[in-house]
């Protein structure tokens, strides 16, 4: 019984530790491509999505058309 108990919070902290350590890169990647800080020519930011839902919702509220995202 011993060596079973032994084994299997061994191997749970295994899995927890291979968790912890895959994920780490991804963190360190998604904060530094992220699209909102800017994405270059011709990108379809975080911010410019937000400013077309907020006007499309402005003319919805006074009746006029919604077709905001056509430039």
């Amino acid at each position: 019984m011993f060596w079973i108990r032994l084994s299997t919070f061994v191997l749970f902290n295994l899995l927890i530790l291979a968790m912890l350590t895959t994920q780490l890169p991804t963190r360190a990647i998604a904060f530094s491509s992220g699209q909102h800080a800017g994405g270059g020519d011709g990108a379809y930011a975080v911010w410019r999505l937000i400013a077309d839902i907020e006007a499309e919702t402005r003319a919805a509220e006074r009746g006029g058309p919604t077709n905001c995202c056509a430039r």
